[in-house]
């Protein structure tokens, strides 16, 4: 099992610690806005075990992640990372903070990006350059594909199933997982949440047990590649080391 992490607030972690700690070798992709932030926090992150990538994203009010429902000119920002590792997260237009992160999908569900077309061949252009990870939600693909979520050739996939939403989604997650493994062997899947993301009031993991229960979870079902939600989430843990430690126990050297 290979460990990928999401940062989305590079700011809030003591990196010198965290590298300590990471004694295996892993990614860390970091939130950055442009090119020249990436590459002050990819000299902070970067360490013999840890390779960093950058986890593009925009102003709240421009959106944040990237979809369809983008101008092109907002897209378009995207070639500033070309030939760097890049997570592209394509998720609905953030909804304004304190928002209820359950609820901000639905209305896109019925709506259609009107730039979808443009941003499948802007990832498919850069792909050609970066090594690309899509990142998303496990939606059937007649939903995902409203706001530009496609099913991309050859770039690295990544499926949301944080199961601190919702327990009940586990039974989901699994049959999504399974079909997706079928397909790909090297799907990735983000568990969660450790630590609360850009709204604020994402669940996250009561104790380090459910963490481990969710680490059981996937490898059962036979997944390789697991990232984990995320680095900063990590800092407000007393136990941090312990949590890492739950990790090394699942690595395949």
């Amino acid at each position: 099992m290979k460990i990928i992490f999401w940062c989305e607030f590079p700011e809030q972690v003591n990196w010198n610690e965290v590298k300590k700690l990471i004694k295996f070798k892993s990614e860390v992709y970091v939130a950055c806005k442009n090119k020249k932030e990436f590459l002050v926090w990819k000299q902070k992150v970067k360490s013999k075990n840890i390779d960093v990538g950058v986890w593009p994203i925009l102003e709240l009010d421009n959106g944040y992640w990237f979809s369809g429902f983008l101008s092109e000119e907002s897209i378009n920002k995207l070639d500033g990372f070309r030939g760097e590792k890049i997570k592209i997260d394509i998720e609905p237009p953030f909804p304004g903070k304190n928002k209820n992160p359950y609820l901000f999908l639905l209305k896109y569900l019925f709506l259609m990006g009107r730039n979808n077309e443009y941003l499948r061949k802007k990832i498919i252009e850069l792909s050609k350059n970066s090594k690309i990870i899509v990142s998303g939600f496990p939606l059937p693909l007649f939903f995902r594909r409203r706001y530009g979520h496609f099913d991309y050739e050859d770039v690295r996939k990544n499926y949301i199933t944080y199961t601190t939403f919702s327990k009940f989604l586990r039974l989901y997650y699994s049959w999504f997982i399974k079909k997706e493994l079928k397909k790909d062997k090297e799907v990735m899947f983000s568990i969660g949440c450790i630590g609360r993301g850009v709204f604020d009031n994402e669940p996250v993991y009561k104790n380090i047990r459910e963490f481990e229960n969710d680490l059981k979870w996937v490898k059962k079902l036979g997944v390789k590649n697991i990232v984990i939600f995320d680095v900063s989430g990590l800092m407000d843990k007393e136990d941090m080391k312990d949590w890492v430690k739950v990790l090394e126990e699942y690595i395949e050297n």
